[in-house]
């Protein structure tokens, strides 16, 4: 997990599109596939800043998250965001087990 200097921490990358409806294959970059249960905006980083999409559903299909995102409603705008990270702001970051720690709290030390 990344964190940026706008408060947003990287949870996770768009590694494919999934089916005909413009599901988005997530790799959750904690390993915790409920990561995004009772989240209801993601963020992409735009030329213009962070840019908030709304999150219509969430489903699991083998070991993988598929994310369904609001206009996102078909293969080809689904791949305009494939290997792009997916962002929440960083007051949503979930609290790790003791002597657990997150990647952007290590960098610098």
């Amino acid at each position: 997990m990344a964190a940026n200097e706008n408060n947003y921490i990287a949870v996770g990358k768009v590694v494919g599109v999934f089916g005909h409806q413009g599901w988005l294959k997530i790799l959750v970059y904690s390993g915790i596939q409920e990561r995004f249960e009772g989240v209801k905006v993601v963020y992409f980083e735009t030329e213009s800043g962070m840019t908030g999409k709304l999150l219509n559903g969430t489903r699991y299909h083998g070991n993988h998250l598929l994310l369904k995102l609001k206009g996102i409603d078909e293969p080809e705008s689904a791949r305009l965001v494939k290997g792009r990270e997916i962002f929440l702001p960083e007051s949503q970051q979930i609290e790790l087990p003791a002597d657990h720690y997150f990647l952007h709290d290590l960098i610098g030390l």
